[in-house]
């Protein structure tokens, strides 16, 4: 998979599994805690898991997101927010 980066405000892990990216203003500490839930395969729970902690439980408590996450079938995409991923199979 091609990876392109420019620097801006918006964060963004990458590992082998996948990539998640949060909205602006997201703390440092919560990306790494995403990486790393990412990197040790516990794939979209996760990253859920991981944003409920930080903002509560509530799913609508959660900020923006975008994760991608590639596995046997393909790859799985969710979207929370302004994000968009544009898919070319």
């Amino acid at each position: 998979m091609p990876t392109h980066y420019a620097p801006g405000t918006t964060p963004v892990t990458v590992t082998p599994q996948g990539f998640a990216v949060l909205e602006p203003g997201a703390s440092a500490a919560l990306l790494a805690r995403v990486r790393a839930v990412l990197a040790d395969g516990r794939g979209l729970g996760g990253v859920i898991e991981a944003l409920t902690g930080a903002y509560g439980a509530s799913l609508t408590a959660i900020p923006a997101f975008a994760v991608a996450l590639a596995d046997a079938d393909g790859v799985r995409v969710a979207v929370r927010g302004g994000f968009a991923f544009d898919v070319d199979a």
